[in-house]
């Protein structure tokens, strides 16, 4: 286990390190969602169930719990502070991009379909582009959809711009957030909100 958090930890330097680094699609949360498949697989093991799916479903609260200690076991060795947020289901988070600073979001494994993504801007101008992903149990990872904020003049007037996307099929699976600042000189406040 603490072979793999060092290995988390040395991947997530890599893509926290600036907008340079963060190359914007389904690939960058790669080695993230793989560990998160393998400690999914390790509870598979434990408590038998016939898909992940059913382990979701019927489980879910206790793999929610493994889940989560294993997240936190990665952050007391500090990638969370340079790599992606956890975005649990139905809680709304905040953040600020600063320049072309990028910030990735996961989730666990989804309970039901569809799950609706929604990312409200809340300050700045900084034009900024957000991908949305889901990953499977084997890791294949697809690209949902691509949305942009304060990408043209009309949209900078806009105070308060709104993208949703809805995710369908997720079940079983686990969604991924990109966010990515497209603006040298400007931020974009936003909040995320994943709800089934």
């Amino acid at each position: 286990m603490k072979e793999k958090v060092v290995a988390l930890a040395s991947a997530l330097v890599v893509m926290g390190t600036g907008g340079q680094a963060w190359a914007q699609s389904c690939d960058s949360a790669a080695k993230v969602t793989s560990d998160i498949w393998d400690e999914v697989d390790t509870f598979v093991k434990i408590y038998p169930c016939v898909t992940v799916v059913d382990c979701v479903v019927k489980k879910g609260s206790l793999l929610t719990d493994k889940l989560t200690s294993f997240w936190n076991t990665a952050a007391g060795n500090s990638w969370a502070r340079i790599g992606p947020r956890k975005l649990p289901f139905g809680s709304t988070l905040e953040g600020t991009l600063v320049g072309t600073g990028g910030r990735m979001y996961i989730s666990f494994p989804a309970s039901e379909t569809p799950i609706t993504v929604t990312i409200t801007e809340t300050d700045g101008k900084g034009k900024a582009s957000v991908v949305v992903c889901k990953v499977d149990e084997k890791n294949r990872r697809t690209k949902v959809a691509t949305r942009w904020f304060n990408d043209t003049s009309a949209r900078k007037k806009e105070t308060r711009e709104k993208r949703s996307v809805t995710v369908k099929g997720v079940k079983g699976e686990i969604i991924t957030v990109h966010l990515d600042g497209k603006s040298v000189g400007n931020t974009f406040g936003y909040k995320i909100k994943a709800s089934k």
